[in-house]
């Protein structure tokens, strides 16, 4: 497809976003280019980054806790491009069903969760302790058990 194609130098659109992460797991540091515009249209949390203006967007991005790995198969994931999930152990897809739900991509979601329920269980609160509980109450009185959650999802 031509978005795929975007990503790819050749094609003609020079990138205009780099993002540079440190990956404990290899030990160096990397690049990634990438263009603003395909990343806004797909989260909406690109756009706020890269186009709101109480954010002052630079040319480079240090992206943190997450691997490299992870980052560049969101990035292909936006890019259309395809991901071989099958070869993918539970680590390397916790980390990005972490990075579909912070940037808000319901469909990488839904890919990985998808795996990870088929073959592995991924934990969907990335072991957060829950910190608040609910209970529901009709009519004066407690319905059911209390709910847990987490109060940054309110």
């Amino acid at each position: 497809s031509n978005l795929s194609k975007a990503q790819e130098e050749s094609f003609g659109i020079p990138n205009d976003i780099c993002f540079k992460l440190s990956d404990v797991e290899k030990g160096c540091d990397f690049e990634i280019p990438a263009h603003r515009y395909y990343l806004s249209r797909a989260s909406p949390v690109f756009k706020a980054l890269l186009f709101n203006s109480w954010y002052e967007t630079k040319d480079v991005i240090q992206i943190d806790g997450t691997t490299y790995n992870a980052f560049q198969i969101m990035l292909d994931y936006i890019y259309n491009k395809k991901i071989d999930i099958m070869k993918m152990n539970s680590s390397q897809l916790h980390e990005i069903e972490k990075l579909a739900v912070w940037y808000h991509l319901p469909g990488l979601k839904e890919l990985v969760s998808k795996k990870g329920k088929n073959n592995i269980g991924l934990d969907p609160t990335f072991g957060i302790p829950k910190d608040v509980t609910f209970t529901i109450i009709e009519n004066g009185k407690a319905v059911g058990k209390g709910i847990d959650a987490h109060k940054c999802h309110l």
